[in-house]
């Protein structure tokens, strides 16, 4: 599932970043717009919101690219459960408790289009 990025110079839809992009990965998956994972020979970058922020935290969680691809195919989900931090300023205390975090691809904003189970792409809802 690709996402493009704009370009506000050019007033229109820019796919330069992706010509960049494949130039240095040799594979990338855009889940949505805070779930992104880039693959090289060398490097592995894993980017999903609310639940990643170290290698440690990718490592703990057994995270990897393949996993991501597997949200891909149609009515697959996975569970993680990170640590997350509560601040309770009027107490003064911070709690670390351990939070389900669901990953899976949804149809809020637009159609999902899928060929043989795997997600190919997305069309925008018509009204």
């Amino acid at each position: 599932m690709v996402s493009l990025f704009h370009n506000p110079q050019k007033k229109k839809w820019d796919l330069s970043i992706y010509s960049f992009i494949i130039k240095i990965f040799d594979q990338a998956i855009f889940l949505a717009p805070k779930i992104n994972a880039l693959k090289n020979q060398d490097s592995l970058i894993v980017k999903i919101k609310g639940l990643l922020r170290t290698k440690e935290a990718i490592a703990k969680n057994q995270i990897s690219f393949e996993c991501l691809e597997l949200l891909l195919s149609k009515d697959f989900k996975q569970k993680y459960t990170p640590e997350k931090w509560f601040k309770n300023i009027s107490n003064g205390n911070i709690q670390i408790l351990e939070q389900t975090y669901t990953l899976k691809v949804t149809e809020n904003k637009r159609n999902l289009i899928y060929k043989n189970g795997i997600l190919e792409r997305t069309d925008p809802f018509t009204i």
